[in-house]
């Protein structure tokens, strides 16, 4: 039976990358995701060479899991320097954007998970230590890792039940490879319940290490003197990594009588100038950041079109609107938190517990639907007394879930002593 749902499980991958090939002279990203891995066994072939050094592998699906992975590494490369950091990535998104990590001695994309790929990765990368972070399950890799004795650590792991280890008939066949983990460091206690129906004992709930990465940005903000100073004495609404459904809660309540008092900061997700463009025929008074006088503050609405600002304009907010809630995934709102602002967004949170946490805690509003947006504006946003509470709320719930990495780096020091 084992044998057989491998042999499914590789066919469903030979599957998956004949319609990404496929859908490549469609769609730019999926080209990436083809184009980027050829000439990539001679390219890890020559990085790793004849080489004698000390390596640990980390391994990311995209963006947000390697940002879950940054507080580790960067103590890694502190506490052990002699050891060489190999990362890869799954999808262009992480690697296009990250290749050039300072801390990353070598980054690659991952070679398709195969019996012969995994094998012929593993032989030439040798790597002392390796490190997955939340979803990613190569099978062919996992057996691999476990066969030749690699210690091996998953971490930010999050299980729910609508996951394929719960599955009738094939849900044993996938957690029997979760055991190549010595140690699995989950995000929180609800997920160890889970864990607990599929007989994993090497659970440890050590929580978010994306609490540590705010936390971290925070500390290390720039100021950012024309945002402050457009900003000064008023009371400020950032809408974070915004979509359609959030500029549009935003256009609606901006000219009400409500809002004079409020400006608006809008930081799209899509910075595209046809994108933008839109927007503005929403907010035909507001100012595009690239094009803004900075002499000129007299005005409402501010629409950011440059990437990299967000997660320090969020220190100049009083209240923040997080977008991606109305849709199927919601940006990090932790990076909003972490500044004692309370953090508002859709009602899309299923896979996202800290989201359902914050709102439990009272530094986070869950918005049911567009239509109810106006009256927690008028309501509750206005509030100052409000906004206090629920801003000392968030950054309470940020500072009690902050410290997976020291208990991480707890593991890491037994495995390289």
């Amino acid at each position: 039976m084992k044998a057989l749902l491998l042999l499914v499980y590789s066919l469903g991958l030979k599957c998956y990358l004949l319609s990404a090939r496929i859908a490549g002279f469609f769609n730019a990203k999926a080209n990436a995701f083809v184009k980027g891995r050829y000439g990539l066994w001679e390219e890890i072939a020559k990085a790793m060479g004849d080489k004698s050094e000390k390596r640990i592998w980390f391994h990311f699906a995209s963006l947000g899991e390697f940002e879950q992975g940054r507080p580790v590494m960067e103590q890694l490369k502190r506490d052990y320097p002699e050891y060489k950091l190999v990362i890869t990535f799954f999808s262009p998104s992480g690697y296009t954007s990250q290749k050039n990590y300072k801390v990353s001695d070598y980054t690659f994309y991952l070679p398709y998970d195969s019996s012969a790929n995994a094998k012929k990765f593993l032989n030439l990368v040798k790597p002392q230590l390796v490190i997955f972070v939340k979803y990613e399950f190569w099978l062919h890799y996992l057996h691999q890792i476990r066969s030749r004795n690699i210690p091996a650590i998953l971490i930010s792991a999050v299980f729910r039940p609508d996951q394929i280890f719960f599955k009738p008939l094939i849900g044993s066949f996938f957690t029997s490879y979760l055991h190549a983990f010595q140690t699995i460091f989950l995000q929180n206690s609800a997920s160890l319940s889970q864990a607990t129906k599929l007989r994993l004992s090497q659970c440890i709930v050590a929580g978010d290490t994306r609490f540590d990465r705010v936390t971290e940005i925070s500390n290390q903000r720039k100021e950012l003197e024309d945002i402050k100073q457009f900003t000064a004495g008023k009371k400020v609404l950032i809408a974070g990594s915004s979509w359609p459904a959030e500029e549009n809660m935003i256009a609606e309540i901006y000219t009400k009588p409500e809002a004079k008092e409020f400006c608006f900061i809008l930081v799209p997700h899509d910075i595209s100038a046809a994108h933008i463009k839109e927007i503005r025929h929403k907010f035909p008074e507001g100012k595009v950041y690239s094009e803004w006088d900075k002499k000129s503050t007299n005005f409402q609405v501010l629409l950011i079109d440059k990437m990299g600002l967000l997660s320090s304009i969020y220190q100049y907010g009083d209240v923040a609107l997080v977008g991606g809630g109305f849709g199927s995934g919601l940006h990090n709102i932790l990076e909003a938190a972490v500044y004692g602002i309370p953090v508002l967004y859709g009602p899309n949170i299923s896979k996202f517990w800290e989201a359902k946490a914050l709102a439990e805690s009272g530094g986070g509003v869950i918005i049911e639907s567009e239509q109810l947006f106006y009256a927690h504006f008028a309501t509750t946003i206005i509030n100052e007394n409000w906004r206090s509470e629920a801003g000392s709320k968030a950054s309470a719930f940020i500072n009690s879930n902050t410290g997976a990495t020291k208990l991480i780096m707890a593991e890491v020091r037994k495995i390289l002593a």
